[in-house]
Order: structure tokens, then sequence, then C-alpha cells
């Protein structure tokens, strides 16, 4: 089966796919991809090359080289030019004049770049080469339309986890001398490699990759701090001082060149693209127990009404959480309706306490409210101002005001504060920080490649607080603020959404980035996780009232969105434990195994826009299964009736073929 799978082009695919009986939608193509994606428009095409034996893509929405692989080794993830504001945030690039010449030895690409958003007006020509010889060289050549103030402006090189970590590096710095050294397996909390002209690292069997650098100074940083899947490359160093103004008419130049060398594997003939199938395996000798999975209180304010409170109950939320800010009085209303909606929902609640300099006043009164609402409380989440590390003698007043409650440590922002801001003593129960995979890009090949960095975190975390627990809160597909903005609290102009909303919160592939969000945070050992809110743009369904803005969120008014249905997946199971499972391709597949008792929960989830066939292993073959699919076809009909769509199931072998961005879950008895 194997064999003949290797030989389907994506053609084949779907032929097989729509043989099989998997659901397939006609009609209106945009409310499919809405439902898939999360916008109406088809996603940008990429466009496959090749210099001898060295493959990549170039990715027509970012502007960006990408995968360039070795044969089967991944050598970059990508390498692209930004423009970054003063508040860090980038200025998307619009591509166009777009040229290719390719070739049995090798191609070249010439293509033009605008970076628009006033007051910034950046344009830059890009042309990337590729020879026989397996060398590809990446230039930029721009020039400032306007005046404006950038934080950074250049080339940024990303280097992938795997056949990285744990490699040997040897870096060439500007005056031509040395560095060697070992890529750090935890999480660098600052830079590990300064003054870079050239970067040379050991993939495997005697395979290595050199990337050389011109017309700055580059400098790395652990971008897994951020939740990211790689190594960065940058240009100017962040010692100095920044931001800076780029006056009109200043011209900007820069050069990456990337080469293979050592073992070379033969240039593999063009051909027609194949599909195989990924391999999908299960450990059931490794297990840990199933994280607490909470959920955050809307920010919207609005009560849950009876059929909203009903759904979330199913979703057996361990917690809710609820953010304090201590400084002001508005936190008492806050508190005092999640402490109501938690009881009704039959969860503990997690206080989010951001505190004052002074605190133990604050923490007093949060503690007298707690006590006058009967909440029962999980743990309370502890924010010192400006971002400052926690240590015991800021801690110790705190816990005795806090009583018996579980106290946690750490940053409302990303994990890059813990891991630079790490928590001194031995007072606190647990560390937290919060997770957004969209910090630094926003497409969905990105998106997707940051979830692996997120067992990274945690792993890393474990060490910081010498194995207490790790509390991941809240998990949100966007940014809910930028730390470093001057005016985080600015308001969002009329008719516009805000930044911290996602249209792809209403999509299969937020499901689908849920699933695998779980899958790595439980497996690296997270004790607990908050995901999203209960309702509302942000949340796992949408209110009663509906979108205020059904223009830009077109969701149903009263519909849950179809990561509702992996987070009831996962509540089944929630008093069970997350059996280690990997996939051999995670940017095409990936999979959550589930276990309690003798019963067993596989949910498996294309993160892809194509046709995906996949096989399992580590599965008994004759056991006997009960399946639901969420897809493009049913997603939805099972959001605005998710009880009858919970209901429903098929018996025996499904077919093993995923849909774009489906979810498969498979019940073994």
């Amino acid at each position: 089966m194997l064999g003949w799978y290797a030989m389907m082009t994506r053609r084949d695919v779907f032929r097989l796919t729509l043989a099989a009986g998997t659901p397939w939608i006609g009609g209106a193509q945009d409310r499919t991809n809405l439902l898939s994606y999360g916008r109406n428009d088809p996603l940008p095409e990429t466009i496959a090359l090749r210099a001898g034996p060295v493959t990549a893509i170039f990715d027509i929405e970012t502007s960006a080289l990408r995968y360039v692989r070795v044969g089967r080794h991944e050598v970059v993830r990508a390498a692209y030019a930004a423009v970054r504001d003063s508040d860090w945030g980038t200025v998307q690039p619009r591509l166009h004049g777009l040229k290719i010449s390719a070739g049995e030895d090798g191609f070249e690409l010439t293509f033009d770049v605008d970076c628009v958003r006033p007051p910034y007006d950046f344009a830059w020509r890009g042309r990337i080469a590729g020879g026989k010889e397996g060398t590809i060289r990446f230039t930029f050549d721009g020039e400032a339309r306007t005046t404006f103030l950038r934080n950074r402006l250049g080339f940024a090189l990303l280097h992938p986890v795997r056949g990285f970590v744990g490699h040997a590096v040897e870096i060439e710095r500007a005056d031509g001398t040395r560095q060697n050294g070992i890529a750090p397996e935890s999480v660098s909390p600052h830079q590990p490699y300064f003054d870079i002209k050239a970067i040379t690292h050991a993939v495997e069997g005697g395979l290595s990759a050199e990337v050389r650098f011109e017309g700055e100074t580059f400098e790395m940083e652990d971008h897994r701090n951020w939740t990211d899947a790689s190594f960065k490359t940058y240009c100017t160093p962040l010692a100095l001082p920044y931001p800076v103004e780029v006056k009109k008419g200043t011209k900007v130049a820069q050069a990456i060149e990337i080469r293979a060398k050592g073992a070379l594997p033969a240039a593999m003939p063009r051909s027609r693209m194949t599909v195989v199938p990924v391999a999908l395996s299960v450990d059931p000798a490794a297990s840990r127990p199933a994280p607490k999975v909470g959920i955050g209180s809307a920010y919207h304010g609005q009560t849950l009404p009876a059929r909203e409170s009903a759904r979330l109950r199913a979703l057996k939320p361990a917690h809710l959480r609820v953010d304090c800010k201590l400084t002001g009085s508005a936190w008492q209303d806050a508190l005092r309706r999640a402490a109501a909606e938690a009881s009704s929902l039959g969860a503990d609640l997690e206080v989010a306490a951001h505190l004052p300099e002074d605190a133990a006043p604050a923490i007093r009164e949060l503690r007298e409210r707690l006590t006058g609402a009967r909440a029962r409380v999980a743990g309370v989440l502890l924010y010192r101002a400006q971002g400052k590390a926690a240590d015991d003698a800021w801690l110790a007043p705190l816990r005795k005001e806090l009583g018996g409650a579980k106290a946690a440590v750490g940053t409302d922002d990303g994990f890059v504060a813990l891991n630079r801001g790490r928590p001194a003593g031995s007072v606190f129960d647990a560390v937290c920080y919060s997770i957004t995979p969209q910090v630094h890009a926003i497409d969905n090949m990105t998106v997707v490649e940051n979830l692996a960095a997120q067992a990274d975190t945690v792993a890393t975390s474990l060490s910081i607080s010498g194995g207490k627990p790790v509390w991941v809160s809240p998990v949100t597909l966007k940014m809910r603020y930028n730390p470093n903005a001057k005016n985080p609290d600015a308001p969002t102009p009329a008719g516009q959404l805000p930044a911290s909303v996602d249209t792809r919160q209403l999509s299969l592939f937020g499901a689908a980035w849920t699933a695998a969000s779980l899958k790595f945070l439980g497996q690296a050992g997270a004790a607990r996780a908050t995901y999203y809110e209960t309702t509302g743009w942000r949340g796992t369904m949408e209110t009663e009232r509906g979108s205020a803005l059904p223009a830009l969120f077109p969701s149903t008014a009263g519909a849950v969105f179809p990561l509702y249905h992996v987070l009831a997946d996962f509540a089944d199971f929630s008093s069970g434990q997350i059996v280690q499972a990997d996939s051999a391709e995670p940017l095409r597949a990936e999979i959550l195994a589930l276990r309690s008792g003798l019963k067993w929960r596989l949910v498996l989830c294309n993160l892809t826009h194509e046709y995906c066939p996949v096989r399992l292993e580590g599965v008994a073959a004759g056991a006997l299964a009960l399946s639901r699919r969420l897809n493009a076809g049913n997603a939805a009909a099972a959001c605005e009736r998710p009880e009858e769509f919970r209901r429903s199931g098929q018996r025996g072998r499904p077919e093993l073929t995923l849909a774009p961005y489906e979810l498969l879950t498979i019940d073994l008895g």
C-alpha cells in the first residue's frame, strides 16, 4: 500500500478521497475557504525551486525563501527581508513584478516589494538565484520613499530547530576570527552568537550548511523564546540604539548566500509531485497525566445565557481565568462575574493578579473578595509590574496573604519575559507565561511551524522552576496586546477588528492548530493550560447576539467554533493521560493521543490546504473504531448543532486520507 501511495499525484489523491466518500463541498467557494482557514480569498501560491541537490519554495505572500532542503534534510527554515517599525511591528510586504527563469541546472527569481503603512514606505527589489552546485544567493536592494523610524530593516534567516539544536556550529566573525560551539538545546534567554559574517552548522552524515551574510552586522537569537520554532540570525545588533530614523532616499543593500557542503546527495530528477502518507506513530508505553485545561473569561463582559453555559459545561473546564488589574477598581466587577460563571460551569477560578509594587494590600483585598464570593480558586498568577523578576523577598508576604491558594509567578507576556527574568527563590508553587504563535509573522505556514516550539518552552520552564509545575495561560491565536507598543491601550478605530482578533478562530485551521497545541504542551509536561475565552471573537463559540462586525468576522450567532469540538474531545479524557504520539511530517499532519483506562481517542489533523494521506503506527490493526470527521463539508452543521454532531460517528476503520484542514477523531475500545 505504501508503494502505491508514493506514486500518486495530488489529483489521484483527490479522486481516491471522493471515491472513498470523504465529504466535499461545492458551491460558494468563499464560504468553504472561510470555514477552512478563516478568509474568503484563496491562499497565496508558493513556487517550488530546485538547485542541483537543493530544493526550496518561494512564498509569494511573505516574499520569503522557505524550507531549503538538501535531500530530506532541512538546512534553512526561511530567509526574508523585513521592515520593523518602532513598536517592533512588521510592515507587511506586497510583492509585484515577479519573473521566473528555471531550468535543469538552477533557477532565478526577480521581484519587487512594497512595504507601505503610513508613515512607512520602503521599496526593495529581490533576486534569488540557485545553481547546479547547490548554492542559493538572495539579494536585497531597497530605498526609503519616506522618512520613518525603524527598529530593524533588512534580512533575517531562520535556522530550523531539528538538525540545528545539539549540532556543531562554527561562527566566522567580521574580523576573520572563528568561534566554535554547540547550538543550545534549552531555550537560550539571550543571543548565543554575535558579530556573524558566516555560520556553518553540521546537519547529519557528513553534511553541513554554510550561510554567509553581506551588507550589515548580524547576530543570532533563540526564536523559541517567542515560540517560533527556529533560531534567527538577523541584521543590526540589539546593543545599538533603536529606533533609528531612516531618511527619505536612504538605500539599503544586503545579501545572503546559502551553500550545502560535504556529503551531498545526487541531484534528484524533476518529476511530477507525489504525495506520500505521513506516518503518525503512537507509543503506548510513554504517557503523562493530561494537563488541566481551562478557558478565559470573555473580554466583552456579557452574561452567559443558559445555552452557552450548557455548551461550555460540556467542555468540562478545569478552571476559568479572570484578569484582575489590582491598580484600579474595575477588577472587582470582573471577579464577581467570573466567580458566578465559574460556579455555573463547575470550574475553579484561575486569578491573574496584575499587581502594584506595594502588592500586599491589594492581595489582601483580593483574598477577601474571593472569600466573599465563595469561589474555589485553582491558583493565582502573580504578575509584577514592569516585568521584574519575582524573588522570595517580594513573594513571601504575598503567600501569607493568599492563605492556602497556590501561587504561580511569571509573566502575562510570552515565554521570553520569564526566560529573561527568571524567578529567584522557592516560595512559588508554579511558573506561568502566555503563548501566541504570531509574534513575528501571521501567515498559516508560520503559525503551524511554531507549534513544536511550545514543547521547548515547557521543558525550559521545568528547568527554571526546578521541576515545579508549568502553567501556560493563556494560549491565544493572536497577541492580546503588544508589550512593546508605546500606547498598547489605544482604542480600535471604528469599523475595524481589534488587533487581538483572528478570523481563523472560527475555522478548521484554528481547530487543527488547537489539537496540535494540546499535544505539544501536554506531552512536554505542562500541568495546566488555559485556551482562548468562553464566547465571542476570541472564544470557543459566538455569542447569541452574534458578531459585532459580521462583514469582518462572519460567524453564526450562537454557533460554536470548530475548535470547540477539539476541546470537547479532550474533555472526555481530561482525567486520563496524554500518550506520546509523533508525526514524521509535523508541518503536514499531527496527532493527539489520549487514554483513559481501556479507552483510547486519537485526534488526527491535517494542517494544510491539500489532501493528506496518513499512516497510523503503534495502533492495533484489529481494534474496533468509532470515528467522526470534521471538515469543510460538515463544519457549518457541526457548529450550529454541536450536540447532534457529537452524537454522530461511523463504526469500522476509517479511510486515512484527510481533506484540507480536516480533523478525524478515532475512538478505540
